[in-house]
C-alpha cells in the first residue's frame, strides 16, 4: 500500500478528503510538519469494527447492572374522590 504525505496546511485544508482516502481507500497518511513527519494516519482493521454487546459494555465501564423490578409494579397511588 502506498501512502500519501501532506503537510499539516494540507491536512487542514483538507481534512475530509484525507480521511476519506484513509477510510474508503485504504491508503495510510504521514502528515508533515516543517518536512518532518509526525503523525500517521492508518485504516482502522474490520476487527476493531465489530460491536460488542450493549450489556458487556456497560459491565465493563460501570459494573455489574442489578436487575430492577418493574417499576409499574412499585408504584403505589393515593385514590382521590372526586366530587363534581
Amino acid at each position: 500500500m502506498n501512502g500519501l504525505r501532506i503537510s499539516a496546511t494540507d491536512l487542514k485544508k483538507n481534512v475530509s478528503q484525507v480521511l476519506s482516502e484513509v477510510y474508503f481507500h485504504k491508503k495510510p497518511t504521514i502528515v508533515e510538519r516543517y518536512g518532518k513527519a509526525i503523525v500517521k494516519i492508518v485504516p482502522i482493521t474490520s476487527k476493531a469494527k465489530e460491536k460488542a454487546p450493549l450489556k458487556e459494555v456497560l459491565n465493563a465501564y460501570y459494573g455489574a447492572l442489578p436487575s430492577f423490578p418493574p417499576a409499574a409494579k412499585a408504584r403505589k397511588f393515593r385514590k382521590r374522590s372526586l366530587s363534581l
